[in-house]
């Protein structure tokens, strides 16, 4: 979901890295289904919600959505 998220906003994982303080191996691990810190995911939830981002979190909101109806999406899909 990350990386559908990122990717429609034309941005690369530096550049997602740059803009969230995450560093690109760890997005990297994300975007491969690995698990998240708290911290991290935190930090990437705020900016998935902040209102610079055109859709004011839908995505991440949808994601949740998802999880919640029980619609096959994996612990990592979850969290981002």
């Amino acid at each position: 979901m990350l990386a559908a998220y990122r990717t429609a906003r034309g941005l690369s994982l530096r550049e997602l890295a740059r803009e969230t303080g995450i560093s690109f191996s760890t997005l990297q691990r994300i975007e491969q289904g690995n698990s998240v810190e708290l911290m991290t995911w935190l930090r990437l939830q705020y900016w998935l919600l902040s209102p610079a981002n055109n859709d004011g979190g839908l995505a991440l909101k949808n994601g949740f959505n998802q999880a919640q109806a029980g619609e096959g999406i994996s612990t990592a899909e979850q969290i981002v």
